[in-house]
């Protein structure tokens, strides 16, 4: 596999992502890609990644990511990242719907991802504090 700007690949990523652009975040991935995140019940497929973004950007219209750390190697990188906003939505959990609490959070979060031949994600895996998010939106001690 050819050498890949991964600081770029994910610059366009989070640039879409805080353009809010879900259509245009969708067309880095592969259609037979791959997603995992703490707050899904397992692998997603891109489809449904506008699904459940979308329902982060309702919560957090003003979300905003920065891009702080990129490292890879061949098909394999990964980028961390510190997202921003404040929760003025409502946001759609596994056990219900959370109100607007009107308070602002700060989350740092690490993206792994598998890039295919065409450079498109294959599959991409996501780590992020959850148990922080939760805390700042005053939902648990």
């Amino acid at each position: 596999m050819a050498k890949r700007d991964y600081r770029a690949i994910a610059d366009a990523l989070l640039g879409d992502l805080n353009r809010h652009d879900l259509k245009a975040y969708v067309r880095h991935y592969s259609a037979d890609a791959t997603h995992w995140d703490p707050t899904e019940p397992g692998l997603t497929r891109a489809e449904n990644f506008e699904e459940s973004l979308g329902a982060y950007l309702r919560a957090f219209p003003d979300l905003h990511c920065e891009l702080t750390n990129v490292i890879g190697d061949d098909e394999y990188f990964a980028y961390e990242w510190v997202g921003r906003g404040t929760h003025t939505g409502p946001l759609a959990s596994p056990q219900g719907e959370i109100p607007p609490t009107g308070r602002r959070i700060e989350v740092r979060a690490c993206s792994v991802i598998r890039l295919n031949a065409q450079g498109l994600i294959a599959e991409e895996r996501e780590y992020w504090d959850m148990a922080g998010f939760m805390q700042q939106l005053g939902l648990m001690p």
